[in-house]
């Protein structure tokens, strides 16, 4: 369970901060090089950011959902994860790392918390 709280925590920080600056456009020196300029598919990955980060924290605040939630979310995230790192083809780019390091720390924590439990 501590790793499945410790991976919804990432997922508000990180997809909550994003994707509020990638919605309202607030820091273009930030997000610019990383994502690209801002542009109606970037307000779009914004809304996803922002629904991942929504949907881990009403996983925290109602606990009897966490397991639930965090079955059906860390999949879908590990694969738009490993398909962003696919198709982008960049590792130098900061999102694609950050993309790869989140998709295994969800993956070790799902493997641990439903499979081998």
């Amino acid at each position: 369970m501590f790793l499945i709280i410790i991976c919804l925590a990432v997922n508000i920080l990180v997809a909550g901060y994003f994707g509020f600056l990638l919605s309202v456009n607030y820091s273009q020196k930030v997000t610019e090089k990383p994502y690209g300029i801002s542009s109606p598919s970037s307000k779009i990955l914004g809304s996803l950011y922002i629904s991942i980060a929504g949907i881990s924290l009403l996983a925290l605040l109602f606990s009897h959902w966490t397991f639930t939630i965090a079955f059906v979310l860390f999949p879908l995230q590990i694969i738009y994860k490993i398909l962003s790192v696919l198709f982008v083809k960049d590792l130098q780019n900061p999102v694609i790392l950050s993309n790869i390091a989140i998709a295994i720390l969800l993956l070790v924590t799902w493997i641990i918390n439903f499979i081998l439990i």
